[in-house]
Parts: C-alpha cells; structure tokens; sequence
C-alpha cells in the first residue's frame, strides 16, 4: 500500500470547491477539505470486532501538521494490526507529555478537535471562536491548566453579564464546560470547574415562548407573505419575503431599516412560535401527543424510553401531517390560490438580482 503520498506544500495550498474532497497520503489518512476551506485530518480503519470501516477525525490543519498527522496514524495502525480499536483505546494513545499547558492551549486541542469536526455552520463555528478571543483568552487564557480554579471563570461570564449580554453569559458557561469536560475526559484536569456554576450564575434561565398565533393571525400572516414587495429589496426573494427584521424592535439596528409588515395583532412572534402554533392545532385536533412529539422530532425525555422504545409511527405522524393540512386549506384556502406560482417565481428572480 503506497504511504506518505501527499507534501507539505500540497496541504498547504489545497483549496476548497463546491463540494467537500479528500486529499489521500496513504495507509488510512487523509486530509478533508470543506467548503469554507476547513482542512480535517481523518484516519480511515477497519474495526477489528465489526468489520465496519470507520473514519477518526484526528484534528484541523495547521494546529495539526502532516508529520504529526502520520505519526498518530501510525500509532492507530499499531493498535489495529494488535485487534484493538483506537477509538476505545484512548489511554493507549494519549500523550500526557503533550497535554495542553494552559487555558488557551486547550482552547486550541479543543477547537481543532472537537469543534472544527464536529460542528457543521462556519457561523456557528466562528461565534465559539468570537466569544473565546473576546472574552476568555483576554482573562484566563494564560492560566496553567492545573491552576484555573471556579470564581477565575466567573469572570469571563460576569463580563458578558455586566454588558448585559445574558444569553452570551450562557452560551459561555455550556462551552467552557464542554471543553473542561472534554480535558477531565483525557486526564489533563482534575474535574471540570464549571460543573458547580449554574445559568442562574450566567445568564439566567431563557424565556419559555408560550406564543401561538390564532386564526385571523394565521390568515393575517398568508395575506402579507403573498403580498409583493412594493420595491426591489436585498432582504425579498423574488414574491415571497423573509420573516427576520420585519417586526416592530424595541431598539432598531443602526443601519437597518425597521419595517413592522409582520407585525400581529398578538404581539411580537418568531418561526419557532410558527412550530409550536402547528402542534397546537394537532392537539386540538385530537392527535396524540406521542405522534406531535415524534413531527416535531422530539427526543423522548426519559432514557429508558428512548433506549427500548424505537419506533417511529411514519403512517400515525404522515396522517397528522395530513389532518393539519386539510385544517390549514380550509383556513387558508387552497395553496395554489394565494401561493406565487412557480413561474413567477423563475420570472422575478432574474429582475430582483439585475
């Protein structure tokens, strides 16, 4: 089997395409290059119990250099030719002489191991690395890993608080805890530090919604959507508008116009508020809890539940489906009555991007 097939230079200058590619150098590695450009090294094996080829995401380009890259793949191979599985045999593999020194290295393990493969939105991937370098990195970064201790964390989090931004505060704590745990989880700490910090110590608990549009709502809503924009605009797709900063703000957005042509009667709503409206109708309509949860794909709350329960009712929840739209057209009238058609659509898209 051919090896070390792939250069420096050639990882270095990989560039991303429409669709994500691998680059092979042999021996089960490769390097996965996505659409926004992410480089992921991944360890392609066959598992000596099931058979089953497998790929073990190794970590992201440059953190992680092709010679480093080879070298724990040829410690995975090693443990394959002896019929152990890496992927169960952590301890094995790990080097504690190489365990993140402080905060922010672990930050960087972290990120390039867990987050960059794991997460699919660059958006969202790009958030966590915002919040790190704006508010972690700056105040405990530095700090040896054995050393960073609860109320230094509190900091990070009390200063998202003091600016007012609760939800940051939140999202702070859950990502911290998922990278101490995931350091506690390969013994480079002690425990997790955040484990004794609530949200009520971030940013408090999150509003529960409990919005559901009514009738003359839902219609009010079918009017606007099918109504066409009075004038060109970046935020219209051809007929049909989009339903983000259309709604009355407390506070405008400097530089963005602050339409109200969504606004309802009832007050201020969301698209997730549109989901829970369409699981309303169904209990109303005497659909059984158990089948909403599952067209909403809910997870089941209790474990034992989910692990012995695995079925999916598809006639129950396409019957559902079926019973909410039949409400619907007779609210609303039959689709293709108040929809745009699908050559309007293909005749207004050209105009609306000249």
């Amino acid at each position: 089997m051919a090896t070390n097939l792939l250069s420096d230079r050639a990882v270095q200058s990989a560039k991303p395409r429409d669709t994500e590619y691998e680059l092979r150098d042999g021996g089960g590695l490769s390097l996965r290059v996505k659409k926004d450009g992410a480089k992921i090294w991944a360890f392609r094996y066959t598992k000596p119990d099931t058979k089953k080829q497998v790929r073990e995401y190794l970590g992201s380009y440059p953190v992680l250099k092709l010679a480093d890259a080879r070298e724990a793949v040829a410690a995975r191979r090693t443990l394959v030719a002896k019929s152990i599985d890496p992927g169960n045999a952590t301890a094995l593999l790990s080097d504690q002489s190489e365990a993140p020194a402080t905060v922010g290295d672990l930050y960087d393990t972290w990120y390039a191991k867990h987050v960059e493969p794991h997460r699919s939105s660059k958006s969202d991937k790009d958030s966590i690395k915002s919040r790190f370098e704006n508010y972690v990195r700056p105040r405990v970064g530095d700090i040896p890993l054995s050393k960073i201790r609860r109320g230094q964390l509190m900091t990070v989090i009390d200063a998202a608080r003091d600016a007012n931004k609760m939800r940051t505060a939140n999202l702070l704590l859950g990502e911290l805890g998922q990278m101490f745990r995931y350091a506690a989880a390969r013994e480079w700490i002690q425990g997790d530090p955040t484990a004794a910090i609530t949200r009520k110590d971030a940013g408090g608990q999150d509003n529960e919604s409990d919005r559901v549009l009514d009738d003359a709502e839902i219609v009010l809503l079918r009017d606007i959507l099918a109504t066409p924009p009075e004038s060109k605009s970046r935020y219209y797709t051809a007929r049909r508008r989009v339903l983000s900063d259309r709604q009355t703000r407390a506070k405008p957005i400097k530089g963005r116009k602050n339409s109200t042509i969504l606004d309802l009667p009832g007050g201020h709503w969301t698209q997730h508020d549109l989901r829970r409206t369409g699981a309303t109708i169904m209990g109303e309509l005497d659909i059984s809890s158990d089948v909403i949860d599952l067209c909403l794909n809910h997870k089941k709350a209790k474990k034992t539940t989910r692990t012995y329960q695995r079925q999916t009712m598809l006639p129950q929840r396409q019957e559902a489906f079926d019973i909410l739209g039949s409400h619907l057209t007779k609210l609303l009238g039959e689709p293709a009555n108040w929809l745009p058609s699908i050559a309007a659509l293909d005749e207004e898209i050209p105009r609306l991007r000249d």
